[in-house]
């Protein structure tokens, strides 16, 4: 799985283009690397956690590129988790 930190499956502003590189680049390198599928219909996402928040995302962006989504225990609420990291209560913004 790649990592993604804890960017919510979204380019950053200042940072890396998540989103852009797990929708676009990586399945093109690895469809063209390994035998896998281009056919959409044979194409499935899934994650855990917060990867489930991103699969959800990817398949309602994409749904004419995905057959289906699998997200376990999904964080679908990314904006009250931010609110309620303890890692933001320990420094001033």
């Amino acid at each position: 799985m790649p990592q993604v930190h804890i960017d919510y499956y979204s380019d950053m502003y200042m940072g890396a283009n998540y989103w852009r590189f797990l929708t676009k680049e990586f399945p093109m390198k690895m469809k063209n690397l390994f035998n896998i599928s281009h056919n959409s219909e044979e194409t499935f996402v899934a994650g855990l956690s917060m990867a489930g928040y991103g699969a959800i995302k990817w398949g309602l962006t994409y749904a004419a590129e995905i057959a289906g989504v699998a997200a376990l225990s999904a964080a679908v609420d990314p904006y009250r988790l931010w609110q309620d990291e303890p890692i933001r209560q320990r420094h001033a913004f």
